[in-house]
Order: structure tokens, then C-alpha cells, then sequence
């Protein structure tokens, strides 16, 4: 029987076909095993890779105060979807809107990335530099920029595929304090830094010496910083979860990890000799670095009002005696024992690392293949009242100063003096700092445009939002989205200073008042929020 030409045809073709795919196979496979990094470059392929580095910050930072521990930016590159995300944690107080998106776009230019996929978080170390955006900058941002632009292609030149264990320890009320709380007495709403005292076997912050020094402060005299016998204990919410990822690369190797806790980092601030330091957070990488290899990124949680839980006794310093009156949360105190306050850091720090580490104990290895990034901003209204200039702050403060000590010579109530140390704090610290946060501009507008993004890495969302976020903003979040469980992170892209709930704002106090925000904001930031976790 004669075969038909044109099947003869296909036969041939089908047979040359298969020859030429059973070829290509092979060079594919000997491709993959002498360069595993090959199908990387592939548009379709779904594999994500992750990069670290570090950098000292020392050639940015305009001062000659020496340092106990370097101040350091990390890096963490991760391409994958078709994107590139850089987060960089910084060992900086806080920095303003502007100061951030300049130093995003300068890295984004060089780099070719998108600026809002460059996400820029502070570690909220006190004994560290700001950028509050007015008088003379602490931070030269242009040499800022270089650092991290050169952090950026370390990260990204050592950017691979790897695996990934996402875990948490809940660590209850062990290293952390609401610092807000109602005193009971005249005082109302008040919130103090540090200065609790522990009763042996009682783990419960008391406050009565800070009520009693702050009473007698507002009334004029020497502070009375001694417990009295009505015990007051700030033992209210925190967040009490220490959240963790651990990166190893195809064959195992340390890439490196992420640590979330929620505390304020102002301790190493209270030492009489001030020197730059990068507090429990600088402590929690170095631990978890020399445990796990790879570097460490710290990020902030929501501490607006959390601080850390640590056991140091103070007294008042030599030069309590303020020269104008003084009417904020927290006096003059020193340490009693510097080398305690020091081995409180050490121990807060490693404490939260130990923690990580036993969290990752329970947790096994996964492949990353899931990272989304969301961008998306948001109109922050402003308070109406927010003044103008230096100027008019000054006017108001005289005013406000005088009638304080008219009041005061009556032997007045601290229920008023009060109202008038919740109108002083405001200026001390919401009005004058919005002079450098918000524009003209903003003000003539009533709102703010700030940042808000999530980050997906496999099954869990980060939520990055700026300013000082209060722990009931967080808890509020993951009680809503208790399935995602999602990681909450403050101050990154900027800051607004704090972000207090509509009961914060009516209770007046610390949080309270320092800020310049207006009502029913931080309802609508979660709301946004959820927006962005919900699709």
C-alpha cells in the first residue's frame, strides 16, 4: 500500500519534533543543574527571591556624639509577581512624610523601582537622630540615600529562591506596659514612660510614686516621687505577640529573618552620657544574627502606647526644678544604677529574640512562592485648630502659662489644672511639631496624604502604616481579621506623630493630645485597611 505524500510529511515532521523537543528537554536540564538560578529569569516562572544586607548609617548622621552600639539600616529585597519590594528598617527615631519620599525616589531612580514599592520603617530608637522637617536636620538625606541604595544591590545581588518559616510566641505581659491608664484620681487619663515600681513577686507596673511626683509637680512644688498607699497598677492591654520569619536559601543556608514586636525603644536615652545606641532592637538582631545567621530586620508594631517592661530604679535628677512650668507626662529621672538600665536593655532584647527563636522551633519550612504588594494612600484629615507659626504657638503658651499660675495660687483643683496641661501638651508636642509634618498647604486643605501598603509573603499580609499606631488600632485589626492574622507595623513612610483613638482624643492625656489628627480618623485608617485586606 503507497503512503499518501502528505502523510509521509507529517510523519516526518512529527518524528523531526519530537527529536528536537526530546533535545530541548535535556539542554533545559542540563541548563537548570549548572545554573539553578536560570529559570528565575523566566516571566511565567513563580519563584521569589530574597536578599539581605546591612549598612552602617554613621557617614548620614550629622553629629559628633559617639556611640555605644552602631546605628544600621537593613535591607531586604524580595522579586517575585513581576515585582521588586525593598523594605529597609533604619535605626532612626522617626522621620517625616517628605524626608521619606525623597529618599525613595532617589533609590528608585537608580535603581529603576517603583518608589512606592520602597518601603522606609524606623525602628522608633530614641537615643537615635529624627527628621521632624523643620530647624537644622540631624539626618543628611542624600548621603542617605547612597547608603541604601548601595544596601539595595547588595540585597538584590544576593537575592535567591528560598524557603521560609513564619511563626509566633505570645509572650503575655512579660516585656511590655500600657503606659496609659486612669489614675484615679484628679490626674485622670495619664501616661508615664518609665519609673514603675515592682513589689517582690508582683510582675504588676505600680504608678503611685508617678501620680504622687507629677501632683505635686503640677501644683507648683518639688516632685514627691515616693508610692503612696493606694496602689495604682498600669496592667492594661498590650500586644503581647512576638512575630517572626526566618529566610534559608534551596540548600539551607541563613538569608536572614524578620523580628515584629511593640514597644517603645527609649531606654538607652535615660543614660546621663548620652550616646547614640540602637536599643532592645539593636540587641534583638544581634542575637538573632549570631543565632540563626543572615541578617535581622526589627520592625515596630503598634506602640504608641506601649513601653518596654523594664526594672530599673530612678530617682529625680539634680536639676529637677523646671524653669518654666512644665506640665507634661514625664519629669527629670536618672537612673539609679546605669549598668542595670544598660543590662535591661540586653535582657529586653534578647529576651524578644529568645522568643523568635523558640516560636521558629515549632515551624517548618515552606517554599516561597507568594509575595503581593499593595500601595494605596490615604487623605489623614487634620484638626482644624492647628496654628501657624512659632510664633503663635508662643502667644498661646503665655496665655495658657499665666492663667495656670492664677490658678494655682487659689489652691485650685488638679481636675483644672489638668484641662489646662492637656491644652499645654498639645502645644508642646501636637502644634509644634505639625509646623514641620503638615504643610501650609495640608492645613488649608484639613487633610494629609500618607502612605498605607501590604505586603503578602506567602499566606501572611503585613500591613505597613505610618505615624505611631495605639495597640487598640492593632488588636482591633487582628480580632477583625483573625483568619489572616495579620502582621501590624507603624512608622514607615513617614510619620504624623500618634494616631490616638476617638476615646483617646475625648480622655485628653499624653497620646491624646499629641497629635493632629482629627476625630474619627483612626476608625477611618482601619477601615481603609480592611479595605486593602479584604480584596
Amino acid at each position: 500500500m503507497r503512503v499518501p505524500y502528505d502523510l509521509k510529511r507529517k510523519n516526518y515532521y512529527r518524528m523531526k519534533h519530537s527529536i528536537f523537543s526530546h533535545a530541548a528537554m535535556i539542554c533545559c536540564m542540563v541548563l537548570f543543574s549548572i545554573f539553578p538560578d536560570f529559570a528565575s529569569n523566566n516571566p511565567t516562572n513563580k519563584t521569589v527571591k530574597v536578599g539581605f544586607s546591612s549598612v552602617e548609617l554613621t557617614s548620614c548622621i550629622k553629629s559628633k556624639q559617639g556611640y555605644r552600639l552602631p546605628l544600621e539600616a537593613k535591607c531586604m529585597a524580595l522579586e517575585g509577581n513581576r515585582q521588586n519590594t525593598l523594605i529597609y528598617a533604619l535605626d532612626f527615631m522617626e522621620v517625616s512624610n517628605e524626608f521619606c519620599w525623597y529618599v525613595q525616589t532617589e533609590i528608585g531612580k537608580e535603581l529603576n523601582i517603583n518608589p512606592e514599592s520602597i518601603l522606609l520603617h524606623t525602628t522608633h530608637t530614641h537615643s537615635a537622630p529624627a527628621d521632624y522637617n523643620q530647624g537644622m536636620p540631624e539626618i543628611d538625606k542624600q548621603k542617605l540615600a547612597v547608603l541604601l541604595i548601595q544596601a539595595a544591590k547588595e540585597a538584590m545581588a544576593k537575592a535567591k529562591p528560598a524557603k521560609v518559616k513564619i511563626g509566633e510566641e505570645n509572650i503575655g505581659k512579660s516585656l511590655s506596659v500600657n503606659r496609659r491608664h486612669d489614675t484615679g484620681t484628679g490626674l485622670g487619663i495619664q501616661t508615664y514612660w518609665f519609673g514603675y515600681q515592682y513589689a517582690e513577686n508582683d510582675d504588676r507596673p505600680e504608678a503611685s510614686a508617678l501620680i504622687n511626683e507629677m501632683s505635686s509637680r503640677w501644683m507648683g512644688k518639688m516632685g514627691n516621687y515616693k508610692s503612696g498607699p493606694d496602689k495604682v497598677y498600669f496592667d492594661r492591654a498590650v500586644d503581647s505577640l512576638v512575630q517572626v520569619m526566618y529566610f534559608v536559601d534551596l540548600q539551607n543556608k541563613p538569608l536572614g529573618s524578620i523580628v515584629r514586636f511593640s514597644a517603645h525603644p527609649h531606654l538607652a536615652s535615660f543614660f546621663k552620657n548620652q550616646l547614640f545606641d540602637p536599643d532592645f532592637p539593636g540587641r534583638t538582631r544581634r542575637f538573632m544574627e549570631k543565632e540563626l545567621g543572615g541578617q535581622c530586620l526589627f520592625l515596630q508594631g503598634g506602640a504608641g502606647d506601649l513601653v518596654p517592661k523594664e526594672k530599673v530604679k530612678y530617682q529625680l535628677s539634680d536639676n529637677y526644678k523646671f524653669s518654666n512650668v512644665y506640665l507634661g507626662p514625664i519629669s527629670r529621672f536618672c537612673a539609679v544604677d546605669e549598668n542595670k538600665l544598660l543590662s535591661e536593655i540586653n535582657r529586653i532584647g534578647e529576651d524578644i529574640a529568645h522568643a523568635a527563636v523558640k516560636a521558629l522551633g515549632r515551624e517548618k519550612f515552606t517554599k516561597l512562592t507568594m509575595v503581593d504588594y499593595t500601595f494605596k494612600p490615604l487623605n489623614i484629615p487634620l484638626n482644624p485648630s492647628l496654628l501657624n507659626s512659632k510664633k503663635e504657638i508662643e502667644m498661646v503658651r503665655k496665655a495658657l502659662t499665666n492663667e495656670y499660675n492664677d490658678y494655682k495660687n487659689t489652691n485650685g483643683t488638679l481636675n483644672e489644672i489638668r484641662r489646662l496641661a492637656n491644652a499645654m501638651n498639645w502645644l508642646d508636642w501636637g502644634a509644634y511639631y505639625a509646623l514641620g509634618y503638615t504643610s501650609e498647604n495640608d492645613r488649608k486643605n484639613g487633610y494629609k496624604p500618607m502612605p498605607y501598603s501590604v505586603l503578602q509573603i506567602n499566606s501572611t499580609p503585613i500591613v505597613f502604616m505610618n505615624s505611631e499606631i495605639m495597640v487598640e488600632t492593632t488588636l482591633a485589626l487582628r480580632d477583625q481579621f483573625k483568619a489572616l492574622n495579620p502582621w501590624v507595623i507603624s512608622l514607615t513612610g513617614g510619620t504624623i506623630m500618634y494616631i490616638p483613638t476617638d476615646k483617646m482624643l475625648d480622655d485628653g492625656g499624653y497620646e491624646g493630645r499629641s497629635t493632629v489628627i482629627d476625630k474619627g480618623t483612626e476608625s477611618k485608617i482601619r477601615e481603609h485597611i480592611a479595605g486593602m485586606l479584604g480584596n
